[in-house]
Parts: C-alpha cells; structure tokens; sequence
C-alpha cells in the first residue's frame, strides 16, 4: 500500500494529472514561441542565444509534458516510468532556467527601457551612443513592456516563472503517484490471481 492514497491529491489522479500536464505542455509551447519570436527585446547583448536557449527549454517541457498527459489518460505504467527519470531533468532546467531569466531581466532593464523610449526598436549597443538615430521599421518590443512598467512586468514574469517551477513540482508528484497506484494495482492482482483491468 502507497504510504498516502491520498495526499495532495486535488483532483481524480489520472484525469487530473493529465489535465495538469496539457497545461503546462499548453502554456510552456506558448512561452517558447514568445521567446523564439520576441525574445530578442528581452535577453540580448554579448550572448544572442539566449533567447532560443530558454525558448528550447520551454519546448522540452511542452514534449515531456504533452507525453504524460498521455500516459496519464492511458495509465501506461511503461510511460509513467519514462517520464518519471525524464522529469527530474527537466525540474532541474525548469529552475535554472527561471534564475536564469529573472537575473538576466534585471541586469538588462536599463537596456529595455532604452527601447521603450526609441520606438520600440531592439537594443544595439552601438545604437545606444547615437544621439540621431536611423528610423526604424521592424518588429518592435511588446507594448506590455512599456505601458505596464518594467518592474511590473518584471514581477509578473518571476512569478510566472516560480509558479511553472512549482506546477511542474507538483506533476512530477502527480507522476510518482500514480505510478505508484499501477504498481500497487498489480502487485495486489498477482497476489489474488484477479486479472482485471485497472480504472483510475
């Protein structure tokens, strides 16, 4: 028997774990579409990829995610055994990544304010010491950026960013339980001689 059937548990365990886990597979393809498109206007200078770094982190997310809510529907104890030595991994990226973001964003806020207040345009170092600068039409920083204020945005992205870190705590439990629940299924169906089918 599993130490606590039914510790933090909010919701049916295979259903719920899954509707969990499209979430975060929802969200994270989301926010790393945002960063291969505009996250130039964000994390820039010396190092150019670090936008597609986070945005390649997040898409990772959204596949182990978008697999165990698979495997979660399924109750597929052979997927929620792959996901559950996957998902630590990515946990860990989940969380460097976030310091990684949150810090970059504030050592960056002058150069972020720099393009609110020049039509939008991308930080360019070289740019920045012009006093007559070239007119600009390409893709601009996303107005939120500058009509919210940047220590609002800031705070919105750091406590997305620690909130995805704790969701995806919580699926990796949600994966460790009902794991367990499979197994405990079919130990107790060994030892009766009951071949049934389980339904979470």
């Amino acid at each position: 028997m599993v130490w606590c059937d039914n510790c933090l548990l909010l919701f049916p365990i295979a259903s719920g774990a899954a509707l969990l886990s499209a979430l975060i597979c929802l969200y994270s393809a989301a926010g790393g579409i945002f960063l291969f498109v505009r996250g130039e206007f964000v994390y820039f200078g010396s190092a150019y990829y670090e936008p597609d770094a986070y945005g390649g982190v997040s898409m990772a997310i959204a596949f182990v995610a978008l697999v165990a809510a698979i495997a979660h529907s399924q109750s597929s104890l052979l997927w929620l055994r792959v996901i559950s030595g996957i998902q630590p991994v990515t946990l860990l990226l989940a969380v460097v990544r976030a310091g990684a973001m949150i810090a970059r964003m504030k050592y960056t806020e002058a150069d972020i304010t720099w393009e609110c207040t020049h039509g939008g345009q991308p930080y360019n170092a070289t740019l920045a010491n012009w006093t007559d600068l070239p007119a600009y039409n390409g893709t601009t920083i996303p107005t939120a950026f500058c009509s919210y204020g940047l220590n609002t945005v800031e705070l919105a992205f750091a406590l997305a960013l620690v909130a995805d870190c704790v969701l995806q705590f919580y699926a990796y439990f949600l994966v460790w339980r009902h794991k367990a629940k499979l197994l405990e299924y079919f130990k107790l169906s060994q030892a009766s001689s009951f071949a049934g089918v389980y339904t979470p």
